[in-house]
């Protein structure tokens, strides 16, 4: 009896005790969110997003394994931003360094300019006090006095010319800089468009043979957001992955189109009616982080999916279905 009475009070220590460390552990990571540096808004937001759900996993978690999952995603999501926030760190290095070399060349040549007028200045007062003192032709003062005003107009005239060509040649690395990012911006539009007109004629196509059939569609809302924080091979890298993993969700071997960048529609030939019933699945899978490799390191990206289902009725005339389409996904990026 009394050892059976010890048994259970040791099982029930170390149920108090698993529970404890449970806990801690989870308040371990709501403390490194808590406490995480912000370099940039959007980055911060996205980490202590993946911490709280990491967070939420801990204190539902069952299993060893579980724990263990939980500790190698929490060990990727601070791995990526320390490395996000490095190359953060090392962008602006970047920048504060062109800046520092443009203003060191900008002052350079300011104060060159400004040392060649002194020189000359002090050159023709010299010439000027020697004619004072060792001639007693008014005339020749006179003309002395002319050309000493002529040269130091002359100097000015030229030092203002070197200081407005620095000037302008800043102004034209900044207007440079102001054409890539309109340049990047507007490329990005561009591979919008081109998958919209590239995937509407599909939908359309089968909209045609007037049977029914219905539409998954999934849109990326965060899209923007990771486009500045990653280069474009990862960018293209996890929409890949994305559609990939929408295909795997779905029944049978659905199509997938692109409809735009950020836009992904799977046709199938099913009731509406079994889509809508896994469709708040495929949007929770669709969540879980996607983890991309560049160059060896390998990047944890999380794109926040909305998705909606439409169905296609025979007799719809196929501008009709597109312009809904097109509402669903408005609607669907709305709601993130």
């Amino acid at each position: 009896m009394i050892s059976i009475r010890k048994a259970a009070t040791e099982l029930d220590r170390l149920d108090q005790f698993n529970r404890a460390a449970l806990s801690c552990y989870g308040q371990a990571i709501q403390s490194t969110q808590k406490h995480a540096v912000e370099m940039d808004p959007l980055q911060l937001a996205q980490f202590c997003s993946e911490l709280r759900r990491l967070s939420g996993l801990v204190a539902s978690a069952a299993t060893p394994d579980a724990l263990t999952a939980i500790q190698a995603s929490f060990d990727a999501q601070l791995k990526d931003y320390r490395e996000k926030l490095r190359e953060h760190i090392e962008r602006l290095r970047s920048d504060f360094a062109a800046a520092a070399a443009a203003l060191e060349a900008f002052t350079s040549s300011v104060t060159s300019n400004a040392s060649d007028l002194d020189q000359d200045l002090k050159r023709q007062l010299d010439r000027l006090k020697k004619t004072a003192h060792t001639s007693q032709d008014l005339a020749a003062i006179r003309a002395e006095v002319d050309t000493t005003v002529d040269r130091v107009a002359a100097s000015i005239e030229r030092m203002q010319a070197a200081n407005q060509l620095a000037i302008a040649q800043m102004k034209d690395e900044i207007r440079l800089l102001h054409e890539q990012v309109k340049s990047a911006r507007t490329a990005n539009a561009s591979a919008d468009q081109t998958h919209t007109q590239q995937s509407a004629a599909p939908i359309r196509a089968l909209a045609a043979t007037n049977k029914p059939f219905s539409v998954v569609l999934a849109v990326v809302n965060n899209l923007n957001g990771l486009r500045t924080f990653y280069p474009p091979n990862i960018i293209d890298s996890v929409l890949s992955s994305f559609e990939q993993r929408l295909k795997s969700l779905l029944p049978g071997t659905p199509q997938i189109e692109r409809r735009a960048k950020d836009q992904f529609a799977a046709v199938l030939e099913l009731e509406p009616a079994a889509v809508i019933a896994i469709s708040r699945d495929i949007a929770r899978s669709l969540s879980t982080p996607f983890v991309e490799q560049d160059g060896g390191v390998p990047h944890t990206l999380r794109l926040d999916a909305g998705v909606g289902v439409l169905e296609f009725r025979p007799g719809t005339p196929a501008s009709k279905f597109e312009h809904k389409l097109d509402q669903l996904a408005e609607a669907l990026a709305g709601g993130a």
